[in-house]
């Protein structure tokens, strides 16, 4: 199906497309809201500025697929394959990403409050070396996630529930962790340079060979913490640690 056709079935009140092979479709800054794109192929289409709001897009292939700019708010987008896809400036209220592949995807200075993650039986989003530098995540739950050698420079994890999520390797420097969970993550080779961790949880957490130059820990019980070969130069410690060894 090609861009002209869908757009006058829809125009015609058609709201169904489930399973349609749309790769490559030009639908730049159309008006969409509501379509059923249930298991479709749209890898490599172009949907910047369109309309999504309320969108059907569960298990549907995504990849490589220009989003920027585009009003996703509300939409199933669970188990989607995102990979690649470009996101910046999206609009993601309501939107629900649970168990959705975002590796390599560009979601840089996006605000990422007010996202589904997970539900009862979620499946982990995978966010691997996602660009996400200067999004907000503040307060969301992100519980297991993968962010593995994701750019995370300055986005802000504020009261976020990152337990359990893979970290490792990922750009954290000057991040906001503000009093954020990350009971269990794993930060292992994590880049935490002057990030705030203050009053953070970190009970479990692996931070072996994270640099942690110039990084704010105060108020933080680092008890059980696996600091094996972290950097700390210039670290704001909590008063009752006072070195990585």
């Amino acid at each position: 199906m090609d861009a002209q056709a869908l757009l006058n079935q829809y125009l015609d009140g058609k709201r169904d497309f489930r399973g349609q092979d749309l790769r490559g479709i030009r639908l730049e800054g159309q008006e969409l809201s509501g379509a059923d794109f249930h298991r479709a192929n749209l890898s490599g289409a172009n949907l910047r500025g369109s309309n999504l709001s309320g969108a059907q897009l569960y298990d549907a292939t995504l990849s490589g697929v220009n989003f920027s700019q585009a009003d996703l708010s509300g939409t199933d987008c669970r188990l989607a394959n995102l990979t690649g896809a470009n996101l910046t400036q999206a609009t993601l209220d309501g939107a629900n990403l649970s168990g959705a592949t975002l590796a390599e995807a560009k979601l840089g200075n996006t605000d990422l409050c007010r996202i589904c993650w997970s539900t009862d039986n979620p499946g982990h989003a995978v966010l691997k070396q996602a660009d996400l530098s200067g999004a907000k995540f503040c307060g969301e739950n992100l519980r297991g996630l993968d962010f593995s050698y994701a750019n995370l420079r300055d986005v802000d994890f504020s009261r976020a529930d990152l337990s359990q999520a893979n970290l490792s390797g990922s750009d954290l420097s000057f991040a906001k962790l503000h009093r954020a969970i990350l009971n269990g993550a794993n930060l292992t080779n994590a880049d935490l340079r002057r990030a705030d961790l203050s009053r953070a949880s970190l009970s479990g957490v692996c931070l072996v060979g994270a640099d942690l130059s110039a990084a704010n820990l105060s108020n933080v019980d680092l008890r059980g913490v696996d600091l094996h070969q972290a950097k700390c130069w210039g670290t704001v410690l909590p008063e009752d640690h006072h070195d990585f060894s």
